[in-house]
């Protein structure tokens, strides 16, 4: 009898437990598009800015869990081409600040956003969705002590040298041991490369430009 009751009590743990678990590996459930949206672009708009509603942030199971948030955030970020630049930064405001009440919420998405946006190597890097994501990140309240200076950095990092924009002034030696800055040493249009001496990607670039036909002629 005994052995039975501990049978049963394991099955109804088990039972109580499901839902959680089940849960923890299923994506979020997508917003419903109003069926007044047709345009591609408005319906990307309207997913992007919706994308989180379901999320409830407060379940630390859920918000805590890198593995669950990164699927749901790398599908957040998927959508986001097909939408405008305007509904990109509601999106991201609209995640930071419902992340924000949770400490470890907005860890786990500070660290996502970092990893899938700003970093090269990644699938997914866009330095434009970045600048979106930290001009939201130094305007919401709930971040301001713990990500505020960070953002406010990053962010002013992000926008140098933006394409189309005249590159950062900074100044530099010369084998030669004269000093100049990079708008006096500059008299014709330029090709800058910024490098690490010892990065064996960077060298493969540089051979491929060298023998670029057009970069050859100039």
């Amino acid at each position: 009898m005994r052995m039975h009751k501990f049978y049963i009590y394991i099955i109804l743990v088990f039972l109580a437990l499901m839902p959680r678990v089940s849960a923890s590996r299923q994506e979020l459930r997508l917003p419903v598009v109003p069926a007044t949206l047709c345009a591609p672009h408005e319906r990307a708009a309207y997913v992007v800015e919706h994308f989180w509603d379901n999320m409830c942030f407060a379940d630390t199971a859920l918000s805590h869990n890198r593995e669950w948030m990164e699927q749901n955030f790398v599908n957040f970020l998927s959508v986001m081409p097909h939408a405008s630049a305007e509904a990109v930064d509601s999106a991201f405001a609209n995640l930071l600040h419902r992340a924000g009440t949770n400490e470890g919420a907005i860890a786990v998405v500070y660290e996502l956003a970092e990893q899938y946006l700003n970093e090269w190597q990644s699938p997914m890097y866009n330095q434009d969705f970045f600048i979106s994501f930290l001009s939201a990140a130094t305007t919401e309240p709930s971040l301001s002590a713990l990500y505020g200076d960070r953002s406010r950095y990053l962010l002013e990092v992000a926008q140098k040298n933006r394409p189309g924009n005249i590159a950062t002034d900074f100044a530099f030696v010369q084998a030669d041991g004269s000093e100049h800055t990079l708008h006096q040493w500059l008299k014709r249009p330029t090709l800058l490369v910024l490098y690490s001496a010892d990065c064996d990607h960077c060298r493969k670039v540089i051979e491929q430009l060298k023998q670029h036909a057009a970069l050859a002629a100039a």
